[in-house]
């Protein structure tokens, strides 16, 4: 006690007041990297959630699938993006839609995730998507045909 007689109560508020400071900000920073990294984690399951019902549903038009494919795979990390690109070429053995949730969860999650991947629902596409597809194949069919007949009719 004798050594904080030494010190008057101005330079004791002064270094108490700089402590408080630097320990509010790194508390602060440490809050703000956490929201950070569980957005960018919220982010991309919406993404990969996006993709794969694009992909599913077997658009006609295809760009957004397009965008999303190129998107996911530039996060997805090796192993997994090797096993989506099975997945897409319909590659035989390749895993399953629900298997690769399963595993990009875990990669999101961390080893300790036990969410199995037969625990996933989806859902098959419904007549009425069937019939939509089939009605813009044939409207598209129609149109191609149209136009190669009228270039046919140029020549």
């Amino acid at each position: 006690m004798d050594v904080l007689k030494n010190y008057d109560l101005g330079y004791w508020a002064v270094v108490i007041a700089l402590f408080v400071y630097v320990a509010q900000t790194i508390f602060k920073a440490f809050v703000e990297n956490s929201i950070k990294k569980k957005n960018e984690i919220r982010l991309k399951a919406i993404l990969m959630a996006e993709f794969m019902a694009e992909w599913v549903s077997q658009p006609q038009d295809r760009k957004r699938l397009r965008q999303l494919t190129g998107e996911v795979f530039l996060w997805l990390p090796s192993d997994l993006a090797k096993e989506l690109s099975d997945i897409l070429a319909h590659k035989e053995g390749a895993i399953g839609t629900r298997e690769i949730m399963r595993r990009v969860r875990m990669h999101i999650h961390g080893p300790s995730d036990d969410f199995a991947a037969h625990q996933f629902i989806d859902f098959k596409l419904t007549d009425y998507e069937k019939a939509e597809i089939n009605k813009k194949q044939k409207e598209a069919a129609e149109y191609l045909f149209i136009e190669e007949a009228k270039k046919n009719k140029k020549n």
